[in-house]
């Protein structure tokens, strides 16, 4: 058990009093604020520090706003992530004073400013909406969609309740009904709003709870939005809504909110919708049964749930693996040749790369069948023993992707097409020969497309991958890679290659490796490929030594042509 006794110490001689608490050691005293002291509460919840100590403010200062950023609705300060510090074991008493100041310090800042600041940056933790899958396109134009419909994951005893919302109310169960999605509302109407500033003013009463509530947060920010908000209202009156979505989409991030006005649209006979949104906002002062004056609306009535939007469109999700690119592969048709060990992994990091998404195909090419040797290292599993690797794995993906677009080609089809529509073809065969012919057919200009070719060293020396596009570059030929001592191989010159025979068999002869060796190689080609559609395919030719004793160091270039090589010399 962690030695407290450096922390009590600490605490009592900076004037902290210990409490009785059945929660875990609790310290009453003060901290500094603006050359004042504040009484706060110092509980240790995790006596092995895991967890920092608790920061609970006793008495709010008038400084900070009574909504704010890092501060909850008990008092509790949000001054670090756990994450974020480590407590050293030698000297916790200091490091305890150490997140005082340090919650003296986020009490300063929320002081002069920062609060809302912050609340901006960390607008969907405040705002405590209902998590909310969107499959819409971020492109959509703001207005009025019509076509809405939200579906359910009912909650389970491993998860809670999930929600989507999206276009077609049959084509997103086509999609998701898979993972135990059902159409909650199969036709809803939704108002989508850009905001022209951040999300975070707050409003006197936070989180918003009634449509006075969203009309007094956006118009305390003179919030372009409330427009929208009152458009949302006039679309209740004009199709006889009982309940609308309004979407909100800001420069820091989105909210969400379904305001059920059935008792006001009910309770306001009214001719237009214009006289029935004035009708709901129109305030009017009310006496209660105490004499107590207050401002009251109709607006008062209609009570709002908030959900908190995740873009779940391929769009949004994609990006998030891509900071510096839109899309990735997303558009193009890539052309994947061999899906065994190495094409396996390469599928699905294609794919979360962007290929099969945004109009683009991943099309996947392989005769052979998944086998009981095979499983060792390959994506696949047990269940698809003697099924087509290419049908097993469109059959994974598409149980992982919605909106994935995926076609089983045979190569030698694709290649007579002279590779026909295909904007890239990554070779993961590890067959020298295939490669081989590869590279002349590209070299004769059969094809435009450029390769990624992807291969194991020797018995799992190191993993290379290299792109190849036109003639200004060397041709796979002129790599002496699968050379041991080569200066484009990572094995060393008096490497020796490990062959396995596993059932006596001429055809049962293999080379064994590791299946992170197929991982690494898969890496490199996925990273080439996505540097292609970036425009920034250099260096591209890419090694990484795995056997340090067998093998050695090749540095990443983009080699210009051996002329000596014969191939090259041959089709130049």
């Amino acid at each position: 058990m962690t030695d407290l006794s450096s922390v009590h110490s600490a605490l009592t001689e900076r004037g902290f009093t210990q409490v009785r608490s059945p929660l875990g050691p609790r310290y009453a005293g003060t901290i500094s604020f603006k050359g004042r002291r504040i009484p706060i509460n110092l509980v240790i919840f995790d006596k092995s520090f895991k967890q920092l100590p608790a920061i609970q403010l006793l008495e709010r200062p008038i400084e900070i706003p009574q909504v704010c950023a890092h501060i909850n609705h008990k008092g509790y300060l949000c001054y670090l992530r756990d994450d974020q510090a480590y407590l050293p074991r030698h000297n916790l008493g200091g490091a305890v004073l150490g997140c005082l100041e340090v919650a003296e310090q986020l009490l300063e800042r929320l002081a002069n400013g920062g609060a809302l600041t912050d609340f901006q940056d960390e607008f969907p933790v405040y705002w405590s909406g209902i998590p909310l899958l969107i499959d819409i396109s971020e492109e959509t134009k703001p207005g009025l969609l019509t076509d809405v419909a939200l579906l359910e994951r009912p909650k389970t005893p491993e998860s809670d309740s999930l929600f989507l919302l999206g276009r077609d109310a049959s084509e997103l169960l086509s999609l998701y009904s898979r993972w135990g999605f059902q159409i909650a509302r199969p036709s809803l109407k939704m108002r989508v709003v850009d905001s022209d500033k951040p999300l975070g003013a707050m409003a006197s009463m936070w989180p918003p709870k009634t449509l006075t509530d969203l009309k007094t947060w956006l118009l305390s920010d003179r919030n372009s939005a409330v427009k929208g908000l009152y458009d949302s209202v006039k679309d209740a009156f004009e199709h006889k809504l009982d309940k609308l979505l309004l979407l909100i989409r800001a420069p820091n991030t989105s909210c969400c909110v379904l305001i059920d006005i059935e008792y006001v649209r009910r309770i306001l006979p009214c001719r237009n919708a214009a006289d029935f949104m004035r009708s709901v906002f129109r305030s009017s002062e009310k006496t209660d049964q105490a004499g107590k004056k207050a401002i009251k609306s109709k607006a008062d009535n209609a009570t709002v749930i908030r959900f908190e939007p995740i873009p779940a469109d391929p769009g949004s999700w994609l990006t998030r693996n891509m900071p510096d690119s839109k899309s990735g592969l997303a558009g193009k048709n890539v052309l994947l040749i061999g899906c065994g060990a190495i094409g396996g992994h390469l599928a699905d990091l294609l794919a979360k790369s962007g290929a099969g998404f945004l109009g683009g195909t991943l099309m996947f090419s392989d005769p052979d069948t998944l086998s009981v040797g095979n499983i060792g290292r390959h994506v696949l599993g047990f269940g698809d023993l003697e099924r087509k690797k290419t049908s097993a794995l469109k059959q994974q993906l598409i149980s992982c992707y919605p909106r994935i677009k995926l076609a089983e080609v045979t190569d030698q089809d694709v290649i007579r097409a002279g590779m026909a529509g295909v904007d890239l073809v990554v070779d993961a065969t590890g067959n020298q020969a295939l490669s081989l012919y590869l590279n002349e057919l590209k070299l004769k200009e059969k094809f435009d497309a450029p390769i990624v070719f992807a291969w194991v060293a020797g018995a799992g020396c190191g993993a290379q991958a290299y792109l190849f596009s036109n003639s200004k570059y060397a041709c796979l030929n002129c790599l002496d890679y699968s050379v041991p001592g080569g200066a484009s191989s990572v094995m060393r010159k008096e490497y020796e290659m490990t062959l396995k025979n596993s059932a006596g068999s001429c055809g049962d002869w293999l080379v064994p490796f590791s299946a992170t060796a197929a991982m690494h190689a898969a890496a490199l080609a996925t990273d080439l490929a996505v540097g292609w559609a970036k425009g920034k395919p250099n260096p591209r030719f890419r090694s990484i030594t795995l056997d340090y004793e067998g093998g050695k160091t090749v540095k990443p270039i983009s080699p210009k042509p051996n002329l000596k090589c014969p191939v090259c010399a041959t089709n130049h």
